[in-house]
């Protein structure tokens, strides 16, 4: 195992949220499920300790059809235009569609409540937009017809 300071960190921070993971071997980085409203999802907690970064990413239980690209990114772009933190992305080599959250570290490591707002601000996040992602794969709705829904 990895035994860096921010890796460590936030291995504690899911041991304290009692979050169950597997950590990869061959490199540092952790894989979480989590269980939303809107769904079950596979979540990768990634460190890269040189560039002192912590990336959080939530991966949707669900591949976009190659023919459903088109819509599905129009949407994303719609999503991310009103974003602050975080983007949503869709991944054209296998059609993953997922939300990404950073956190970059000067010379510490990062606190418990940094890691809880990457962390749970990204899982809240998937979970309010599983369900539109949801819409445009299956229904004849447009990506601006769910976006304009889901912000009401």
């Amino acid at each position: 195992m990895f035994q860096t300071p921010i890796y460590q960190a936030l291995v504690n921070f899911f041991n304290t949220e009692e979050w169950s993971f597997i950590p990869k071997e061959d490199e540092p980085t952790l894989r979480l499920w989590y269980q939303g409203t809107s769904g079950q999802w596979v979540c990768y907690a990634k460190v890269r300790e040189e560039q002192k970064q912590v990336f959080f990413y939530s991966v949707s239980p669900v591949v976009v059809p190659e023919n459903k690209f088109g819509a599905v990114t129009e949407l994303i772009n719609r999503i991310n235009c009103n974003l602050v933190f975080g983007n949503f992305a869709l991944d054209y080599e296998d059609g993953t569609f997922h939300f990404r959250t950073c956190l970059l570290f000067d010379n510490t490591s990062p606190s418990t409540e940094l890691l809880r707002k990457l962390v749970f601000f990204n899982v809240m996040l998937m979970d309010e937009y599983l369900q539109s992602l949801m819409q445009v794969l299956y229904t004849d709705a447009s990506p601006a017809e769910v976006f304009s829904q889901s912000k009401d």
